[in-house]
């Protein structure tokens, strides 16, 4: 299970086993001034599945398709894909010159969201 291990002066974070920062900048994402009050339903367990986006940065949904993830998880037989499986997708960026894509349980993406806003209250940290 990935966790938080520190959140910058910027409210940035790093996770743990997040070796290209997709899960980092999923929760950057989900806590965006624009979602940061929709992100509980957005991501419930019986959500649509819509999931919540950034312009010109990325997109955390739900998967309903195998067919519509990008090659390599779409052509991975042995991935097994529940109803609260979850689809990271982030553009490319100044640091990454390609874009970044992920799956994560919903229930651990919840648990890393929860922790997320709690460390940027608690610190008081700006939402970048």
């Amino acid at each position: 299970m990935r966790t938080i291990l520190a959140m910058g002066q910027t409210g940035n974070f790093t996770v743990s086993e997040d070796p290209e920062s997709v899960y980092a900048d999923a929760l950057q994402i989900v806590l965006a001034p624009q979602n940061a009050d929709q992100w509980k339903i957005a991501l419930a367990p019986e959500s649509t599945g819509h999931g919540l986006k950034v312009d010109g940065f990325g997109s955390v949904s739900r998967v309903t398709d195998r067919y519509k993830l990008p090659a390599p998880l779409r052509d991975d037989l042995e991935l097994v894909l529940d109803g609260d499986t979850w689809f990271v997708h982030i553009e490319k960026t100044h640091s990454h010159s390609h874009p970044r894509h992920a799956l994560i349980d919903g229930v651990e993406l919840r648990e890393l969201v929860q922790d997320g806003a709690a460390l940027r209250i608690a610190l008081k940290a700006p939402i970048a």
